[in-house]
């Protein structure tokens, strides 16, 4: 069974809270069980992290009652993984540290493998490729001696997505043959839905429309079936990248169905940035197209040129305040931009000549 569904995750975690990890009283811990309710709550973190940090506050009090350093460091990498889908990156960091610092006086190899791979995600949200890379790597060869095939898959996944941001797609697809070869030795369809994601954006970036398509499809099937709600979301956002050019008003329409998803569940994330970024500038593409505004049939599109140029705008702000807070320097860049060229195009260039000192700036 690869999927954890959301009955059972809610299911398991009362379980174990009830029978086996009641913290109040006097208790002795089965390290299994801990494992088990950590790992539910990261899977729980994909598409619910706020309630994914109610339960790693839970994992934290438990462990601490323990007297167990192994149990608070795992207990703080939980916590990492759910702020960090959060995007309180910095908190991330802080909890990851911690943790990274218990495993390495513990010389739990396993472990410190993990907090490499969550100090790799962290600085890929950041923007610090050379850091997220080194991290990746670092992780990647702890994963290899250990045998740890999962974490060896997610690890070729990120130094994928850090390559493709650099238009580094060969290398990219590289990272991503060897993820599947290791896949195919033990199956993960979650995983495996990852790869193919990600496959789709690197032929999308190299213009193969079909074969880009074909694995967004793939992957958004797995995703549909196993309830993965932020992982669709992910999807249609790539998706709509690949017709930005050929087909705008679709593309439009399928930002906005995956930002209503994202908005129910991580609207701060770094997803919901781009897809409201990248929503922004096509609104603002479509104002500049009078023979296209016409064609608009979607209510949930404006049909007039200045509306969409103030909702163009309104997204962007929006999306600005979100990458800010999670500091990441390319979306910064890309917002500021943006709403310069906007405020520009309405005449307004006291305000758009601070846009774009303020990217500068930045």
């Amino acid at each position: 069974m690869y999927y954890v569904s959301r009955v059972f995750i809610f299911i398991a975690i009362n379980f174990f809270l009830s029978k086996n990890l009641v913290y109040s009283q006097n208790f002795v811990i089965v390290e299994k069980d801990f494992e088990t309710l950590r790992n539910i709550t990261e899977t729980l973190a994909i598409d619910f992290p706020d309630s994914a940090l109610v339960y790693a506050n839970k994992l934290a009090t438990i462990a601490k009652s323990s007297n167990s350093k192994q149990l608070v460091a795992i207990s703080l990498s939980a916590m990492a993984k759910v702020k960090y889908k959060l995007s309180k990156m910095d908190e991330a960091i802080a909890d990851n540290q911690k943790s990274f610092e218990i495993n390495s006086e513990l010389k739990n190899q396993v472990e410190i493998a993990k907090n490499y791979y969550v100090f790799g995600s962290i600085m890929y949200y950041k923007g610090n490729y050379v850091e997220s890379v080194k991290y990746y790597l670092k992780s990647l060869y702890l994963a290899v001696d250990l045998k740890l095939y999962s974490l060896q898959i997610s690890n070729y996944i990120g130094l994928s997505i850090v390559s493709e941001a650099q238009k580094k797609i060969d290398e990219s697809l590289n990272y991503l043959s060897n993820a599947l070869e290791i896949e195919q030795k033990q199956p993960n369809e979650l995983q495996k839905a990852e790869i193919y994601t990600q496959l789709g954006a690197c032929y999308s970036l190299k213009n193969n429309i079909s074969e880009s398509e074909k694995y967004f499809e793939l992957a958004y099937k797995i995703y549909k079936n196993g309830n993965k709600d932020f992982s669709q979301a992910y999807v249609l956002v790539k998706l709509s990248n690949l017709y930005y050019e050929k087909e705008p008003l679709r593309a439009i329409e399928i930002q906005l169905k995956a930002q209503k998803i994202i908005d129910t569940i991580a609207p701060d994330c770094l997803t919901s940035a781009y897809n409201i970024v990248y929503l922004g500038e096509s609104l603002f593409d479509l104002a500049k197209n009078d023979s296209l505004i016409k064609e608009i049939k979607n209510n949930k599109i404006p049909a007039n040129k200045e509306q969409l140029l103030t909702l163009a705008e309104e997204y962007l702000k929006r999306g600005l305040l979100i990458v800010k807070k999670i500091k990441n320097v390319d979306g910064v860049l890309s917002a500021y931009s943006i709403i310069s060229d906007i405020q520009a195009y309405r005449g307004d260039y006291k305000n758009a000549y601070l846009n774009y000192q303020s990217k500068f700036n930045y």
